[in-house]
């Protein structure tokens, strides 16, 4: 179903880049993430702060799952 204001946005993306900053189960963890076309310019980025994780692995892990679910 479409509300007539809808519009679809196809881009072809080479790569994807996130990364995640963890200092310790008790701060916050911060991650961001871009993607680029084929020929390296950017098509969109962001960053959030999460909250606390166990380790950087986990930061990791939620920061691509965070992002690449959306």
């Amino acid at each position: 179903m479409s509300d007539g204001n809808a519009k679809l946005c196809v881009f072809s993306v080479q790569s994807g880049l996130v990364d995640a900053s963890w200092k310790s189960s008790r701060e916050e963890m911060g991650f961001g993430w871009s993607l680029h076309r084929r020929e390296g310019t950017q098509i969109m980025h962001g960053s959030s702060a999460e909250a606390p994780m166990n380790s950087t692995l986990e930061a990791e892990a939620i920061a691509l799952l965070n992002k690449w679910a959306d």
